[in-house]
C-alpha cells in the first residue's frame, strides 16, 4: 500500500503538518481485477471503505487528531 499525503491542521502540534494515511493502489486494483475476472472488484470496493475511515497522521508528532 502507498501513501497519500496533504497538509492540515493538527491539533497537538499547533500549526498546520504535514498528514498522511494508506491507499490502496488504483492501478494494482484494475490489474488484480482484470486477472480474476472481476472478482477482485468486491474486495477493492472493500479497501477502499475501509480507507475512508482511516484517520489522517501527523509526520510530525504521529497523532491522528486534527481540526
Amino acid at each position: 500500500m502507498a501513501f497519500i499525503q496533504t497538509q492540515r491542521f493538527c491539533k497537538v502540534c499547533g500549526k498546520p503538518t504535514l498528514h498522511a494515511r494508506k491507499h490502496f493502489s488504483g492501478g494494482m486494483g484494475c490489474l488484480l481485477t482484470i486477472l480474476t475476472g472481476g472478482l477482485f472488484l468486491i474486495v477493492w470496493a472493500c479497501l477502499l471503505l475501509a480507507e475512508s475511515f482511516s484517520p489522517w497522521r501527523c509526520q510530525t508528532c504521529g497523532q491522528g487528531k486534527m481540526l
